[in-house]
């Protein structure tokens, strides 16, 4: 079938591409206006059209009449816009959770160092013998390097440390459950 222009009659059947030229300058702006009217971006609704130009250059022998090609051009359009914010809605989406990932490691360390902060404070309000003992072995010395650091005995150390143990266990019971609780939060 033919379309009628007033320059040239196109014949699907037969491609040829100044006919083909012709339609696309008869239809690029109004389909690029159309989709653009479906809220998609300027540069992005003449991808679009493009696009589907290119699909109905390949498929140019399946249509014969103007009408056939008309449907499909604005069919076309409107299903790749659709397909095109779809797309877009996912990838923001997917933007949203990546932001929120990357979050929890600042979250994390919040939680981090202020779980260090309570400890701290905890060893800071034992006596100032399991205090030191205590301090001394949180930077990795052993029981004898502490003994002799402090001119006491290794029994001492061991004592000290029991005893600092002990009263941060106590002091300290409810910072599991808060770094608990906090956690399930942030993840």
């Amino acid at each position: 079938m033919l379309i009628n222009h007033p320059v040239l009659k196109i014949n699907f059947k037969h491609k040829n591409k100044n006919e083909f030229e012709i339609l696309f300058n008869s239809f690029y702006p109004a389909l690029c206006s159309f989709a653009s009217s479906l809220n998609i971006k300027q540069v992005v609704s003449e991808d679009i059209v493009q696009e589907v130009f290119i699909s109905l250059w390949e498929n140019l022998e399946n249509f014969d009449n103007e009408k056939s090609v008309k449907s499909y051009l604005y069919t076309s359009v409107k299903n790749k816009c659709i397909n095109y914010l779809e797309h877009e809605k996912v990838i923001q989406k997917h933007k949203k959770f990546e932001k929120i990932e990357n979050e929890i490691p600042y979250s994390n360390q919040i939680i981090e160092e202020e779980t260090h902060r309570l400890i701290y404070n905890a060893i800071n309000e034992l006596p100032a013998s399991c205090k030191n003992v205590l301090l001394f072995s949180i930077n990795g010395l052993k029981n004898a390097e502490i003994a002799e650091e402090l001119n006491i005995s290794v029994n001492t150390v061991k004592t000290q440390k029991k005893i600092a143990y002990k009263q941060l266990k106590i002091k300290l019971k409810n910072i599991y459950l808060l770094t608990g609780v906090l956690f399930k939060h942030f993840i």
